[in-house]
């Protein structure tokens, strides 16, 4: 999802995304913070688990501006329906980025 949003791939992020729970405007948001922001993840811990369990979980992103004069961070949380299935983002917390 994140090297998707980051590309500026919709359709690819969103193939990753539980679509009835993040609107289709909050992943082109993203694209486009990216695009403008011309962010990346970071090198060193790109992602940071805030927690971990069997079929839901949140990370941390952390991203920066490709010459690394600007860092930002934005929440992501995830779900799957069991631990066979695949895991969907359904919640992206865009307020620190835009911050």
């Amino acid at each position: 999802f994140l090297q998707a949003a980051l590309k500026q791939s919709f359709e690819t992020a969103k193939s990753f995304v539980n679509s009835s729970e993040v609107s289709d405007a909050k992943i082109a948001g993203l694209c486009i913070v990216f695009e403008e922001g011309q962010y990346r993840l970071r090198a060193k811990k790109p992602l940071r688990a805030v927690f971990n369990r069997d079929n839901t979980a949140a990370f941390i992103a952390n991203v920066e501006t490709a010459d690394g004069s600007d860092a930002a961070q934005f929440g992501v949380n995830v779900q799957r329906d069991n631990e066979n299935a695949p895991w969907r983002v359904t919640e992206i917390n865009l307020d620190q980025l835009l911050a």
